[in-house]
């Protein structure tokens, strides 16, 4: 069957024969030729195999276009290659930031729990020393004896400074904190800080308190027993009256009563311009008491008096009027206690009482923030 490109074909050993393409067809071909390089000449579009490529203008062919096509496949194999290595580059740098930064915040973690865990032991440190107090506020802080008191008050001050050191390294890690759980941690350090304060507070109150307590029991007690002693003086004094017989025995029986009416106006002075403490005291009946007995002495003194001048009737008025009041001070003296202590204490029975609650409240605050550190810290 012919086909498109049949008249290309020239047969072998032709010698003019029927099948021979004359010279017409040949030149017709040879024209055919020729028109088809005039028009690709000027940059047409190609008619063969790649048909609809451009190929430029000035007559350049697909042969002619290999070697270009070649170098800009070196080119953009090139530039894939460069590509590659700064996106490597640029990976390199990126994992070696990833992994300062990672180091970094390892770094700051590490040094942040140590510190919290160095915090915690300085804390524990304190409490060894608290535990002492914790055990007198526990039981009766009165019975606890002066040189423990005077040493306790001397130790406090200093452990609230171990515990404002504390506070200052809590204050410090805040802005080191990293999670959520470290500020509320944090926090509660903080909480458990404040009530170890008031715990100290609180029974450095008491211990002072108490020292008051026992100055003012020990004044007291001097007080009262000059009483007691001009009591004894009195009676003295009394027991020679009855028994003076001569104007000696009077006078030196008159000169006893003053001097026991001395002691008691002294005692009674002393009572109402007792300290500021005591004075808050009632000793309203003690006024009372040692009133009367001085009232009496004040008789007995005028009666020896009146013995001595020979006036027998102001006399027996004034031992009648010393009876009557020795009777009334003896009625008082029956409701009187028989020291002044369990006065002078009840006045600092209350105020005890409400620095002991302050104290309490404070320690189950502390056991609370104690117990979510516990938990945070994993402890």
């Amino acid at each position: 069957m012919p086909g498109h490109f049949d008249f290309l074909h020239v047969k072998k050993n032709s010698a003019g024969s029927p099948n021979e393409l004359s010279l017409d067809v040949l030149d017709a071909a040879r024209s055919q030729l020729d028109g088809n390089k005039s028009r690709r000449s000027r940059g047409a579009l190609s008619a063969g195999p790649n048909q609809g490529s451009y190929h430029g203008v000035g007559g350049s062919s697909t042969l002619s276009a290999v070697p270009e096509v070649e170098r800009r496949k070196k080119a953009r194999r090139a530039n894939a290659v460069r590509l590659g290595v700064l996106v490597g580059l640029l990976l390199v740098v990126a994992g070696g930031a990833i992994g300062y930064y990672g180091w970094t915040n390892y770094q700051a973690r590490v040094d942040y729990e140590s510190r919290f865990d160095f915090m915690l032991n300085h804390l524990s440190n304190i409490d060894a020393q608290i535990v002492e107090i914790d055990q007198i506020m526990s039981g009766s802080v009165v019975a606890t004896g002066a040189d423990t008191r005077s040493r306790l008050e001397r130790e406090i001050p200093e452990m609230l400074k171990k515990l404002e050191a504390s506070r200052e390294e809590a204050q410090s890690l805040e802005s080191r904190a990293t999670r959520d759980e470290d500020e509320v941690a944090l926090s509660r350090v903080s909480a458990t800080i404040d009530g170890r304060e008031d715990m100290l507070i609180a029974a450095s109150s008491s211990l002072k308190l108490v020292d008051t307590l026992e100055n003012d029991s020990s004044e007291a007690t001097k007080l009262w027993a000059r009483v007691i002693e001009a009591d004894q003086m009195a009676r003295e004094a009394t027991s020679a009256a009855n028994k003076a017989a001569s104007e000696e025995a009077i006078e030196s029986a008159k000169q006893q009563t003053q001097q026991a009416l001395a002691e008691f106006s002294e005692a009674k002075e002393l009572l109402a311009g007792a300290n500021s403490d005591l004075s808050r005291a009632d000793f309203s009946k003690q006024q009372r008491y040692l009133g009367k007995r001085i009232e009496s002495l004040e008789h007995a003194v005028a009666t020896a008096d009146a013995l001595l001048a020979g006036d027998k009737d102001k006399a027996s008025r004034e031992n009648d009027a010393y009876n009557e009041a020795d009777k009334d001070a003896a009625s008082l003296a029956e409701e009187l206690p028989l020291t002044l202590e369990n006065q002078v204490r009840s006045l600092f029975t209350d105020e005890l009482a409400s620095l002991r609650a302050d104290y309490f409240e404070a320690r189950d605050r502390v056991s609370e923030a104690d117990a979510d550190i516990r938990e945070y810290a994993g402890r």
